[in-house]
């Protein structure tokens, strides 16, 4: 046995395989600490930042995983919390981690910055591992480093909530590694075993429980286990693969349904919702996003190649929508095809190193691609950063083509790839510091595309929260300008507007607004809303009942018609409203306590008390709204026991609601009298 120099960076293994020895090489200890700090340093200075961006509501403010019960909490909640609005997403293996070093740091930022360098630190390994078993030593290690290096993982590492790629990841690569060991530990007609295919569905389904975009891993390791080898040796069959690993492709669909069940139990559903679709392609057909991410091919391959400009956001004026083919787009398919026939070429001749690193990147960014399913980004650095392990896997093979040319070609080559490992870590360096800060984090992004509404919009919300409301408000300003027709951003920006004293300016708004998106119930009950506040109840009046067609604020706009008729002072149009909103939804039990309340001030406590019932009936009321109504209703009919019972109820639910007091003064008066 031959013991291996303690700086030697590789060592010879035999693996039996087909019932024949095969030489591999395999990473020394000093080879992956040299990847770990390469992948770390650049990262160092993150340990001083704090919370940033995403981080805030998924980490720093979701109370709901501070708590040690949030380690279970985390595998019954959506990603986003719910005061965020939907997003469509289950993560709950990162939520689990989140919450674990929340609890194990107390929340320090520092602990959850070391875990992002870690876990990269460790991906980097990991894919050095993966490397090595079809690419000589000396040229997995050099790409490797230039992986470790690269500036596309910035937003993975440096934003906390990034890290859910390099789980994913992680996650992945030792899928591919368990099931590939089967593969070869397996005797020529024998199949995986139940014990190494149930332990890759788990790592199956922890890649899932990371990111969604783990959903294609299965058809990723067929192609790994088909193709990464080094040439030479008798690859498998397409027919051998599938048949041999049939336990563990049945394992990962039982581990995938399971997911699924899990996902729409949590979420309710299957697909992500309307309002978390990217804007750009927001009502967009599968061939209109097509064409638009098709001719964002060159910037995605600009990206994976050579990522010299990078940016926290990318928006519809940087990956512009097309409705139909364009020049970029027709070359851009173009492009591709001519690199998949070569691929395939290759393949016939005996290496399919190439074909696997292709379909490796065409994988792995497949679900966040918005070709199948639209998302929630246009584009995003961090989605590419599982593909960019196929790219190293591609520029590795072309750099071990070199070792049958001559010895200065080589030479050239590795200084050019050390040359490019150090300026991707400078570079790296460089680009985390954008990360430090909310402020520098999206200027760079105003800086990157000065026509993006986001990043005006994301900063104004950061310096809001910071107290500076004045540049908060322009801000916004500059963001809606660019983007007016954006729903979201034109209601928050009325609603700040209002706030400031610019109740016309945010009259406008909403009225251009509504006019822009002529379905939207929130747009019109705001702009009715804001109508009321300064053109007075008449205006009002005028609007809702003068309007011919279809409301899109549906029976909601008799609650704003009846605040203006209670600022007229006439009850009785007030109670004749909810009864029309009552009417036109039955079912909405908001209405009825509406209803019921009118009728209780019109002192028709009959009635009243049999609206409040039905709204009771549909569990969906709040329950100190309920009894605390229940006890006026009650006290004006002589029912002073009811009343007390029903008050006792409202303060057993919410004892620090001054507002109740006013009812134990009632009940005091009624005693008296």
């Amino acid at each position: 046995m031959t013991v291996p120099s303690p700086f030697a960076l590789f060592e010879r293994r035999s693996v039996r395989a087909d019932g024949d020895a095969l030489d591999d090489e395999k990473p020394t200890g000093l080879a992956m600490l040299l990847v770990a700090l390469v992948a770390v340093a650049p990262y160092l200075a993150t340990l001083r930042y704090g919370f940033v961006y995403d981080d805030g509501p998924i980490i720093a403010d979701n109370v709901a995983l501070h708590a040690p019960a949030g380690l279970l909490t985390a595998w019954r909640v959506a990603y986003w919390p719910p005061e965020w609005g939907r997003a469509g997403l289950f993560r709950p293996v990162v939520q689990f981690l989140y919450s674990l070093i929340w609890n194990v740091s107390g929340g320090a930022p520092w602990a959850f910055h070391l875990y992002a360098v870690l876990l990269y630190a460790a991906c980097a390994i990991a894919v050095l591992v993966v490397l090595a078993r079809a690419l000589p030593g000396w040229a997995a290690l050099l790409v490797a480093l230039l992986f470790a290096a690269d500036p596309l993982h910035v937003e993975s590492v440096a934003n906390i909530a990034g890290s859910a790629e390099i789980v994913a990841a992680l996650a992945s690569i030792a899928f591919l590694l368990v099931l590939s060991s089967a593969f070869a530990q397996a005797s020529p007609s024998g199949n995986v075993g139940w014990r190494p295919a149930l332990a890759s569905a788990a790592l199956f389904a922890i890649a899932l429980g990371a990111k969604e975009s783990a959903a294609t891993l299965p058809a990723l390791a067929a192609l790994f286990l088909w193709g990464w080898h080094t040439p030479g040796k008798e690859p498998p069959s397409v027919r051998s693969v599938l048949v041999r690993g049939w336990r563990a492709w049945a394992a990962c669909v039982a581990a995938l349904a399971v997911m699924i069940a899990a996902r729409g139990a949590v979420l309710g559903g299957f697909s992500p919702p309307r309002s978390a679709v990217a804007v750009g392609l927001d009502g967009e057909t599968l061939a209109q996003r097509w064409w638009t991410m098709s001719a964002a091919w060159p910037r995605v391959a600009h990206l994976l190649v050579w990522p010299s400009t990078l940016s926290m956001h990318y928006g519809p004026t940087t990956v512009i929508p097309y409705h139909a083919i364009t020049a970029v787009a027709a070359v851009a398919i173009v492009a591709a095809v001519a690199i998949l026939v070569a691929a395939l070429a290759l393949a016939r001749l005996g290496d399919r190193r190439p074909l696997v690193a292709i379909g490796w990147i065409t994988l792995a960014y497949l679900a966040a691609s918005n070709i199948l399913v639209p998302t929630g980004q246009l584009l995003a650095e961090r989605t590419l950063y599982f593909s960019s392990v196929g790219m190293v896997m591609a520029a590795g093979w072309l750099l071990a083509r070199t070792e049958a040319m001559p010895a200065r070609v080589r030479r050239a080559s590795t200084a050019i790839v050390m040359a490019m490992m150090l300026v991707g870590t400078v570079a790296t360096a460089r680009r985390a510091r954008v990360w430090s800060s909310e402020e520098r984090l999206f200027q760079s992004g105003i800086d990157f595309d000065s026509d993006a509404f986001y990043p005006y919009w994301q900063l104004a919300r950061s310096v809001g929260r910071h107290g500076d409301n004045g540049r908060g408000l322009a801000l916004l300003g500059q963001a809606y300008r660019r983007y007016p027709e954006g729903e979201s951003l034109a209601l928050e920006y009325a609603q700040h507007l209002r706030v400031s004293d610019r109740g016309e300016d945010a009259l406008l708004v909403l009225r251009d607004v509504s006019i822009a998106k002529p379905g939207s119930q929130a747009d019109r009950l705001a702009y009715l809303d804001a109508l009321l506040e300064r053109r007075g109840p008449d205006s009002v009046i005028d609007a809702i009942e003068g309007r011919h067609g279809s409301e899109p604020a549906g029976a909601l706009r008799f609650v704003v018609l009846a605040n203006a008729y209670e600022k007229l002072g006439r009850p009785d149009s007030v109670t004749a409203t909810y009864a029309r909103a009552v009417a036109e939804d039955a079912g909405d039990p908001g209405l009825r306590y509406a209803y019921a309340r009118a009728l209780h001030a019109s002192h028709r406590d009959g009635e009243a008390q049999r609206q409040l019932d039905s709204a009771a009936t549909s569990g969906a009321m709040p329950v100190v709204a309920r009894y605390s109504l229940q006890a006026r209703i009650s006290l004006a009919r002589g029912d002073s026991a009811g009343a007390r019972q029903a008050l006792g109820l409202a303060r057993a639910a919410a004892p620090a609601d001054t507002a109740l007091s006013a009812l134990d003064s009632m009940l005091a008066a009624a005693a008296r009298r």
